[in-house]
């Protein structure tokens, strides 16, 4: 992965951040950066010689009732029953296909968030998934295996909450595994949080978000992106910057935890000056794809109250202002340019980052707008 010029000022590396998940955790917290760590903790415990404990032979049996057969093992299994398995090169990789919608947007954001993942420090954890467009309306979009949407995660009869879930499937934070997961959880919630804020995703319900059998969170669905949402001028979701709900910050250990109130922000705060030190490549990425482009996300650069109102609440209001005659792309990218905020000192930047957690979380038209969604289209909330 590639390390960003302002490296030496990020905030504290993964042993750092271990360590403040707490007690015998740490030392699993930071090797969790393997995903099969948290999947493959009691079978490995077991290997070692027998001392799993019956409770995480079953937490991992019930995450294999959840998640079904993992995808590794699935993959060897078919390799092994196929005549071409021993070839060089040869893969498995789950598909999707799409007709009657473009995908063109979702290969962008593809794009930016790539740009993003190699910008972004470890333990930052993001997700980009290969997109193929085949056609004007159709294309081929790879499936992130071993995940279940939080909308599916709430259907199930025997669901609590997320932090329910973590403690059934993991056990808690004092434990390995539980760290593990957990560790999984704040690197790939503070990568997507600061994503998400930049490029201005929307449409952020519940069965858009997924999360893998070893905790990471996984944002899916890019249609509405770089400030355009559901609702258009009325959006609800144009006044917070991203989703941070109530229960995804009880699988921190609660809004007074330090895995919420310092890890979070830390990381929030390393991925956001890792994209100002790329800010040049991101929106220049931007403004490049949106000439005379006909995607959605450059159908308009008018902005709307709302967002006049959320700039103007995290000061930034003006800072990059394009004029009134400037091209839908050149309005994204100086929308963007702001949300980087590129004029604030680096000294203030973890304020700032506090500020749009603050304003994010358990906000009152994120809940709103889970609640729209589940009235309309039955979406879990």
């Amino acid at each position: 992965m590639r390390r960003s010029d302002a490296e030496d000022e990020a905030p504290p590396p993964p042993s750092d951040v271990a360590a403040r998940l707490g007690g015998a955790a740490a030392a699993a917290a930071a090797e969790a950066g393997s995903a099969e760590g948290v999947a493959d903790g009691a079978g490995g415990a077991a290997a070692r010689g027998g001392r799993a404990s019956r409770e995480e032979v079953g937490r991992v049996g019930s995450l294999d009732q959840l998640y079904g057969e993992p995808w590794a093992d699935k993959v060897e299994r078919i390799r092994r029953a196929s005549p071409h398995g021993r070839r060089s090169g040869w893969a498995l990789v789950p598909l999707l296909s799409k007709a009657n919608d473009d995908v063109r947007q979702e290969v962008f954001v593809m794009q930016l968030l790539r740009l993003l993942e190699r910008a972004f420090p470890a333990p930052l954890w993001l997700r980009p998934y290969a997109i193929l467009s085949t056609g004007p309306r159709s294309g081929l979009i790879e499936f992130s295996p071993n995940t279940q949407s939080l909308h599916a995660l709430k259907k199930l009869p025997r669901f609590g909450s997320l932090e329910e879930h973590f403690l059934d499937h993991y056990g808690d934070a004092s434990s390995p595994r539980g760290a593990a997961a957990r560790h999984n959880f704040v690197s790939s919630l503070a990568a997507y949080s600061i994503a998400t804020y930049l490029l201005g995703v929307k449409d952020r319900h519940n069965g858009n978000i997924l999360l893998d059998r070893d905790g990471h969170l996984i944002h899916i669905d890019f249609g509405f992106v770089l400030g355009r949402a559901p609702g258009g001028r009325a959006a609800l979701e144009a006044a917070v910057p991203f989703k941070l709900t109530r229960e995804m910050v009880g699988v921190l250990g609660g809004p007074t935890a330090p895995l919420f109130t310092e890890t979070l922000v830390d990381l929030c705060t390393s991925a956001l000056r890792a994209a100002r030190a790329h800010a040049d490549s991101l929106l220049a990425l931007i403004e490049m794809t949106g000439y005379r482009s006909d995607m959605l996300c450059f159908a308009s650069g008018v902005e709307t109250p709302l967002r006049q109102a959320r700039r103007a609440a995290i000061g930034t209001a003006g800072a990059s202002a394009p004029p009134a005659h400037a091209s839908a792309a050149l309005v994204r990218a100086a929308q963007v340019r702001d949300r980087l905020m590129l004029e604030v000192p680096e000294e203030q930047l973890r304020e700032r980052v506090e500020q749009l957690v603050s304003l994010s979380y358990n906000n009152v038209y994120t809940r709103a707008y889970d609640e729209f969604q589940r009235w309309s289209n039955g979406i879990a909330c």
